[in-house]
């Protein structure tokens, strides 16, 4: 079949037979050339940079002031709080009173102003995170995100043991993914996506295995993920 081009008025233009065999060519070795120069050590390099550019955005924009209504220094964390210092306060029974909540809340987080998270997760979440609330909040903060990140790169290994090719890319691979504005909020704005995320790549890793006790820890994985019970339903 012949191939052809349009000009700049949109009419179609036939390109000669030579012209087609030289174009295909050059376009081999362009593309050839752009392979070998995104190589491993150079897609490293790139994450490392990468990776220090995200730790100095970070400290950069600490310095600014009132970063504490941000979805990154508070975000939903509040919504996770509550329900640790309910439990670990006895409270249990009013896990879901939203006036107790706000009132956790505000005190935690004065600048939210009267406002706050409702937290409905079930009630073996707050038992879980219990341990929280005898952390000073910023504390508590910051190892809830470091859980969710720690979750993130079991995250990541289970897809290299998914695909063998992305095994030696492990890192660099999880640093651009980490770059991503979505999963970065995700991880260090107080959600707990990476959890989910882990829990279904393992469900699905296990039920690829076809046997029996493959299928029972894929059934317990299953379970957990009611602790967001429409993830359950799913």
């Amino acid at each position: 079949r012949q191939m052809c081009i349009r000009d700049r008025y949109g009419s179609p233009v036939n390109v000669p037979p030579s012209r087609r065999k030289f174009s295909m060519q050059r376009l081999v070795q362009n593309v050839g050339e752009q392979t070998q120069w995104w190589d491993p050590p150079r897609r490293r390099r790139v994450a490392e940079a990468l990776l220090i550019g995200l730790f100095v955005a970070l400290i950069a924009f600490a310095q600014r002031p009132a970063v504490q209504n941000s979805a990154l220094f508070r975000g939903d964390f509040p919504g996770f709080y509550a329900p640790a210092e309910i439990i670990a306060s006895g409270q249990g029974a009013r896990l879901y009173d939203p006036e107790l909540q706000r009132q956790i809340e505000n005190t935690a987080w004065p600048e939210m102003g009267g406002s706050f998270l409702m937290s409905v997760y079930p009630a073996p979440v707050g038992v879980v995170l219990a341990p929280l609330a005898f952390m000073p909040v910023v504390v508590a903060r910051v190892v809830f995100s470091c859980l969710m990140l720690i979750c993130w790169i079991f995250v990541v290994r289970a897809l290299a043991r998914i695909n063998p090719s992305w095994t030696d890319q492990k890192l660099v691979l999880g640093i651009w993914w980490l770059a991503a504005l979505p999963l970065f909020i995700a991880i260090f704005g107080g959600q707990n996506s990476s959890l989910s995320a882990l829990l279904f790549i393992l469900i699905s890793e296990r039920l690829s295995q076809r046997n029996a006790r493959a299928d029972l820890i894929a059934g317990m994985l299953a379970g957990a993920l009611c602790y967001k019970p429409q993830l359950g339903l799913l």
